[in-house]
């Protein structure tokens, strides 16, 4: 992160922070839609395109599905003795950053549900499968910690990667009530280590029934390489996002096959 980046960050307002990325977003929606009305992707995606086009709008998710989720319908709750916005999750607080406005909270969170609905391809697991009992989770690029937080019941230990500052306090406050099942590492998991980054193997060498999922807006791969210990694993199980990089699905799928994974695709 550039210091300009780091400095508009922590200075503009999350509120206003939005509210630009919308208009930003909007522009690009705008450019994008005109070229699925002209057929730009329609070979590759003929239902997704001729949903869109019937909506009159880019949507991430182009399919009915998406519509039971409405984020005017999410309740967020206030903690007034920690002062920290929250939402449940399977009857858990999850907490946000006091800084973010309801709005905003209620965008984000709808878009969590709709990743995680079951007919979504981002969809990881059904968090209660007995594949994840009695693991230790690494959540790799754990952002606020929604998947932790599904998961928590059935696993024996979670160890959440995440260097957002933004992040700190809010995770720290949504797995308080887990204090000895929940290690929180405020630091990039990659294939080295030193005072910012930090492999896997440094942390699940000794573990048994290790679960990774990976979700580091591209820099994937260079996890996996700092997890060649763990990889080597027979009861090492892997839940890895491949769409941050054009060639991720062929080179990542291609990794694993080499430590003897059989590979399934969402």
């Amino acid at each position: 992160m550039s210091v300009i980046t780091e400095i508009y960050r922590k200075y503009m307002p999350i509120g206003i922070r939005y509210r630009i990325g919308k208009m930003r977003v909007k522009k690009v929606e705008e450019q994008n839609f005109r070229m699925i009305q002209r057929g730009m992707w329609k070979d590759d995606f003929e239902s997704e395109s001729n949903y869109m086009v019937k909506k009159g709008k880019v949507m991430t998710f182009p399919y009915p599905w998406a519509e039971k989720y409405i984020e005017n319908n999410i309740e967020v709750y206030m903690d007034k003795e920690k002062k920290m916005p929250y939402v449940l999750v399977d009857e858990r607080r999850l907490y946000f950053p006091k800084r973010y406005p309801v709005s905003y909270i209620r965008t984000y969170f709808n878009s969590l549900l709709m990743e995680q609905e079951p007919e979504s391809a981002h969809y990881y697991f059904n968090p209660s499968d007995n594949m994840l009992k009695n693991t230790v989770f690494f959540d790799v690029g754990g952002a606020e910690g929604f998947i932790s937080l599904k998961v928590i019941p059935f696993v024996d230990k979670i160890i959440l990667f995440e260097c957002d500052k933004d992040w700190i306090k809010a995770l720290k406050t949504t797995f308080e009530p887990w204090g000895d099942k929940v290690k929180i590492v405020h630091k990039y998991a990659g294939d080295k280590t030193n005072e910012n980054i930090v492999k896997i193997d440094d942390f699940a060498v000794s573990e048994k029934n290790v679960v990774l999922k990976l979700d580091v807006e591209g820099m994937e791969k260079s996890v996996l390489y700092g997890a060649e210990k763990t990889l080597r694993k027979s009861d090492t199980k892997v839940f890895v996002c491949t769409y941050h990089n054009k060639e991720d699905e062929k080179v990542l799928g291609g990794l694993l096959q080499g430590y003897g994974f059989e590979i399934e695709k969402s």
